[in-house]
Order: C-alpha cells, then structure tokens, then sequence
C-alpha cells in the first residue's frame, strides 16, 4: 500500500516559492526589543537622542508588524 504524501501548505505572499512571513518576522521583532533598549538608554542617561531613537524604533516596529 502506498504511502499519502503529507499536505504542504502553500504560501499566497511567496518570492520564487519561498514564503515571506520567516524572512519579515525579524524586522519587528528586533525594533521592538531595540526600543527597549533605548527606551533604557534614555532612562539612564536623559540624553534627548534616545527619546527620538525611541520613538522611530516604536514606529518602524508598528509599521513592520502590520
């Protein structure tokens, strides 16, 4: 008897084949984490910068998650 081949689930956001959702998880992930680092940052130091810092990180964070 043979063997059913498994379903493989087929990605409808792909490049060549190649599912996006791995490749665009990290952005998100690593603006938010770096947002609290500078949010940190500011903490400690008060330095305006990481205010600013902050605020991008915050919204590249936002924007890469939807």
């Amino acid at each position: 008897m043979a063997k059913p081949r498994p379903l493989s689930i087929i990605s409808r956001a792909s490049i060549a084949g190649h599912p996006l959702h791995p490749l665009m998880i990290h952005f998100p992930v690593a603006a938010l984490l770096a947002l609290v680092a500078s949010d940190i940052g500011f903490w400690l130091s008060g330095d305006p910068f990481w205010m600013r810092a902050s605020l991008w990180l915050a919204g590249v964070g936002a924007l890469a998650a939807g």
